[in-house]
């Protein structure tokens, strides 16, 4: 495959990726998730799957970084949640190789499922209650389940935060948990994709420069999150993330 190079990009489609990115990083800001489950569906419409995961790398890097550290209170989410974070490992590994064996039509059509479901999910809003003694061994079959989904697409937000909802975390505790495991993933996730060629050197300059329209749209979310109704906007979003990765999955089937 011909390496994607900056230069190679058109003008119609650098303006959508760029607000596209924009938009998923306002949805972080706003939601404090959202950014590989929009930004991987809008950019996969223009670029193939393994270029948008390697692109997406440093934006969500920064965004997760930013998240599990502000405020104080990473460290114990790391001691807590350690074990998860190491099924994480297994199961990253298992889908950077599928990544890398798997024809870009049946990734597309994956990712496409993969949103469909997860925004469904978002939708649904399921709540379960899970006892204390079983948080650690639904704990390790959660991260092998995300880290494959990790590394095939990036996603892992909605089946994490189903978890940590369903041990009874507190607000501020969910966040920096969320914030944690992500952070753990995408430098997980890294260094397989540096091992297994998903990421080479020439998406350096598009992994630098797609930080900046979600540095931004991140800004822009976090001022807008009181005032915007975060129910309506949460489905309003799922609704069309649902029509997005209808659209990949039609793509990859026809």
């Amino acid at each position: 495959m011909e390496p994607l190079l900056a230069e190679n990009i058109t003008p119609v489609a650098l303006a959508a990726l760029t607000l596209g990115l924009f938009i998923a990083g306002a949805c972080k800001g706003i939601l404090g998730l959202g950014l590989p489950l929009i930004g991987v569906p809008v950019l996969a419409t223009f670029l193939p799957t393994r270029d948008v995961v390697a692109i997406l790398w440093l934006p969500m890097m920064w965004a997760n970084a930013f998240q599990a550290f502000q405020g104080g209170g990473g460290g114990v989410a790391f001691r807590r949640f350690w074990p998860v974070m190491a099924m994480m490992a297994v199961g990253a590994w298992v889908g950077t190789i599928l990544l890398v064996s798997l024809d870009d039509h049946l990734l597309l059509g994956i990712v496409g499922g993969i949103v469909v479901v997860f925004s469904a999910l978002s939708l649904a809003h399921p709540r379960f209650a899970l006892a204390a003694r079983l948080e650690r061994p639904v704990g390790l079959g959660i991260g092998i389940a995300v880290g494959v989904l990790l590394g095939v697409s990036l996603h892992m937000g909605p089946l994490l935060a189903i978890y940590f909802v369903a041990i009874g975390l507190p607000k501020e505790d969910f966040i920096r948990a969320i914030g944690a495991t992500f952070f753990a993933g995408v430098v997980l996730i890294g260094i397989f994709y540096l091992a297994y060629g998903v990421f080479e050197p020439h998406h350096v300059v598009l992994t630098i420069g797609a930080t900046v329209p979600v540095a931004i749209g991140g800004w822009v979310g976090q001022r807008l999150r009181t005032r915007v109704n975060e129910a309506r906007f949460r489905k309003a979003l799922f609704v069309l993330l649902i029509l997005i990765g209808a659209n990949l999955i039609r793509r990859a089937v026809f």
